[in-house]
């Protein structure tokens, strides 16, 4: 995940559209991945997943995520609205 948004952030693209997310796999583990958030919906890279798919076809049930405004800050995600859980001073 780390990887990814450093090199997608080098290429030009906002660290505010670039949030690492924490989900929880069908098997039930946690896992991370990359939400880019595009004018078209937000997209899940995946290394799990050789293919780029959108939040929705994921399978994963989404915890948290980097707040949009502050990447300092993380949301939890419930019913779709996120809630802040934690930030980085």
């Amino acid at each position: 995940v780390l990887e990814k948004r450093r090199e997608l952030n080098r290429l030009g693209v906002s660290y505010a559209n670039l949030l690492m997310t924490v989900v929880r796999k069908p098997d039930g583990e946690g896992h991370a991945v990359l939400t880019v958030r595009t004018s078209k919906g937000d997209y899940v890279l995946d290394n799990l997943d050789g293919k780029v798919r959108s939040w929705d076809r994921t399978g994963y049930r989404f915890l948290k995520r980097q707040a949009i405004d502050n990447t300092g800050r993380w949301v939890s995600i419930r019913d779709g609205q996120p809630v802040l859980v934690g930030a980085v001073q």
